[in-house]
């Protein structure tokens, strides 16, 4: 197969109109193309297509074409689709899941299963609108209170009491400020090079200390102590949350994580057995007086 590239354009799609009508192009090798036909004779077509963030104009010779189908591009199909969903309708957004699948369009499969979570509980807040729970916004999970939510408990480092900080530094032990001289320059602010046009050694700013002469003490980086060997100068030990496992969530107690509200009988067995039980009957009401 022998295609011509007749220009290459190098555009950013904001700046560029969006192309709504496409073409898709089969050829005799396998390959598909899609994108807008320019023009067309009776031995080439000129069509231009989407690369990336750029468009391409590209010269096809008719008898390469094994099939040309006039439609919308696929993006552009997509966006309208998304467009179009509501923000309930599960049924829709899973049917678009499977069009991306199925036209290999990875990117946009993405974008669509991260929506997919918040669809399914608008969905679930739609088909039970008295009933979804809102302790837990109808999520089936609340945050972990113990973690608040991180999946994590930090623990104070024992060896630094959570300062994150060792031994006093020797690098800088006596120093202002922790402030070093510069081993590049020396402490000078410049240091001389050679340079090839000029032919000679030229002085230079020192790029390490920003021609200060000066630089913090790259040990301890200006805290005049080390880091704790034991935390790594963290100050803490994150440990997973026992309550969570760190999930970060637990179990909504008020929908037992359907997202529904369980009812209160249903939630407490003891009660739905004390409604079998048979009332005590009634005394007999007598009328005549029995002393009488």
């Amino acid at each position: 197969m022998r295609i011509l590239i007749i220009g290459f354009c190098v555009l950013f799609l904001l700046l560029m109109p969006e192309v709504l009508a496409a073409d898709v192009i089969l050829l005799k090798s396998g390959k598909k193309l899609e994108g807008k036909i320019l023009s067309e004779s009776a031995k080439e077509l000129k069509i231009e297509v989407v690369i990336g963030k750029s468009r391409a104009v590209m010269v096809l010779q008719l008898k390469e074409i094994e099939k040309i189908t006039r439609g919308e591009l696929s993006t552009a199909e997509f966006t309208r689709r998304l467009a179009a969903l509501k923000p309930d309708d599960l049924k829709g957004y899973k049917e678009l899941l499977a069009w991306c699948h199925e036209k290999k369009m990875f990117n946009q499969e993405k974008m669509v299963l991260a929506k997919l979570p918040a669809v399914e509980i608008e969905a679930r807040k739609k088909e039970n609108p008295e009933k979804w729970c809102r302790l837990c916004d109808a999520l089936g999970k609340a945050p972990c209170k113990v973690c608040e939510g991180s999946g994590a408990i930090s623990n104070p480092c024992t060896r630094c009491a959570g300062t994150g900080a060792g031994k006093k530094c020797v690098t800088c032990a006596g120093v202002e400020d922790s402030l070093l001289d510069c081993r590049r320059c020396g402490g000078a602010g410049t240091y001389e090079r050679f340079d090839p046009v000029q032919g000679k050694k030229v002085k230079t700013r020192c790029r390490d200390c920003s021609g200060k002469g000066k630089i913090v003490c790259p040990i301890c980086k200006g805290r005049k102590r080390s880091e704790c060997k034991e935390c790594s100068g963290k100050g803490t030990f994150p440990e997973k949350c026992e309550d969570c496992g760190g999930e970060k969530a637990l179990t909504c107690k008020g929908c037992a994580g359907t997202g529904i509200t369980i009812p209160k009988d249903a939630a407490d067995p003891s009660k739905k057995q004390g409604d079998q039980k048979e009332k005590p009957k009634k005394k007999p009401v007598v009328d005549s007086d029995p002393f009488g």
